[in-house]
């Protein structure tokens, strides 16, 4: 058995809003152009995402780190998942969904690989998917870690850009959704559809605020999530 048949994968949890199949829907996980010009560049990419875990990888780790991200099973693996959040979490829409490019965002934990395995017995890296759907394209970030029991697992977060990693994102996800709800608490068809950063560029350790978008039976509805870091206590926020 090739050790890919041993990946895991998981989209969120749930409590963050209904999920529906869309039978109409045509689900591309491969998405045509939009994943092999990612390839061509994947080396300049990798280098900057990889910085800071860079002295605790080898260069032979690195290379076979490349070779996984630009493998058909590994894109096979993080593109169904993310159509298949996406066919869920979104308002209803008819024709295809087309994955149209990748983007690796950041790794906090460099991948570690032995020889016996093709996918990393551990690290910890972020992917940013850009799906077209309904004339519009919508981002969604993929968590990915991998580990020697569990082999490479991913999670599907909220779509759009946060700065937020994926336990705090998760949190914040309940109380908008709480707020959301609020607006309609009748309405069984509720989800997080987009998150934007308020400033273009922020200082590390400086405070930040991002909109939440949230869908709720047809309604936009938008929370304001402010965050200010806490020096060796984390990130504190408050969602108005």
């Amino acid at each position: 058995m090739r050790e890919h048949a041993l990946v895991g994968a998981g989209t969120r949890p749930a409590g963050f809003g209904a999920r529906r199949a869309r039978p109409n829907a045509k689900p591309s996980a491969t998405g045509g152009s939009g994943t092999r010009p990612y390839a061509a560049a994947l080396c300049f990419i990798l280098a900057a995402a990889l910085a800071p875990a860079a002295a605790a990888q080898t260069q032979q780790d690195a290379d076979r780190f490349i070779k996984l991200l630009q493998s058909y099973d590994y894109e096979k693996l993080i593109g169904s998942k993310v159509i298949e959040t996406d066919q869920q979490m979104a308002p209803p829409c008819q024709g295809e969904r087309k994955i149209e490019g990748r983007q690796l965002v950041a790794v906090t934990e460099a991948p570690q690989f032995i020889a016996t395995r093709d996918v990393p017995v551990a690290g910890r890296w972020l992917e940013r998917m850009t799906v077209r759907r309904c004339g519009k394209t919508v981002r969604h970030n993929v968590f990915l870690q991998a580990s020697r029991v569990r082999g490479l697992h991913a999670v599907v977060g909220f779509p759009g850009e946060s700065r937020a990693d994926l336990d705090l994102q998760f949190q914040i996800g309940k109380q908008v959704v709480a707020n959301a709800r609020r607006t309609n608490a009748g309405c069984k068809r509720l989800d997080i559809v987009d998150i934007s950063q308020r400033e273009r560029t922020v200082p590390p350790g400086q405070p930040w605020t991002e909109i939440w978008t949230s869908w709720v039976c047809g309604i936009l509805v938008t929370s304001e999530v402010r965050f200010a870091p806490r020096p060796g206590r984390g990130i504190d926020y408050t969602v108005r």
